[in-house]
């Protein structure tokens, strides 16, 4: 019992001209490289909502600091 592996597929894509070389490889694996782009812009858009709806919870102080009129400091103090 032989066991015979045809490679006149892969013959053919190594011996074709290298245009049709890349569409070839954009038809069988570009569609990876598109797929994790669109997974991470989603991840991104995710993200952003996320920091935004924890932002609408927040509430804001302002915290202000009256120093008095008479307050007169002497150079030692500075």
């Amino acid at each position: 019992m032989d066991i015979v592996i045809n490679t006149t597929r892969l013959n053919e894509y190594w011996n074709a001209a290298p245009a049709d070389m890349a569409w070839q490889f954009f038809i069988n694996f570009g569609w990876m490289i598109i797929a994790v782009v669109f997974l991470l812009g989603v991840r991104e858009i995710y993200l952003m909502y996320m920091n935004n709806k924890f932002a609408a919870t927040l509430k804001n102080v302002l915290l202000a600091i009256d120093i008095p009129r008479g307050n007169a400091q002497s150079p030692k103090a500075v």
